[in-house]
């Protein structure tokens, strides 16, 4: 059975405590400093809060858009009426043989 050497088990101890030590130790020590402080409980709070829960604040926001978005469709509604009852019975005309239709690239890159 081999002995241990003093050399190496300094080393070893050395290299343990000054190298893997405060990569493990630091971390923990702030995490527990951090969760202690009052903006640490603030934000473990939030963390912790339903996310199901909604601010009155957004809540206010969706109504306002979702009755905006009603009336946009009423106008929308209103306009496809409007223009189906001027629209005449009979179809389109062909399209022209010199007016081409502005390919897609031309319009996006305006």
């Amino acid at each position: 059975m081999p002995t241990a050497d003093p050399i190496n088990f300094a080393y070893l101890a050395s290299l343990i405590l000054f190298k893997f030590v405060p990569f493990v130790l630091l971390p923990i020590a702030g995490y527990i400093l951090f969760s202690r402080s009052e903006m640490g409980r603030a934000l473990i709070a939030r963390w912790r809060r339903d996310a199901d829960e909604i601010p009155p604040v957004v809540e206010q926001e969706l109504d306002r858009l979702r009755e905006e978005l009603m009336e946009v469709h009423e106008r929308l509604d209103f306009s496809e009426r409007m223009l189906t009852e001027m629209r005449p019975d009979r179809p389109l005309p062909p399209p022209s043989k010199s007016r081409t239709p502005t390919p897609p690239e031309a319009v996006g890159a305006r």
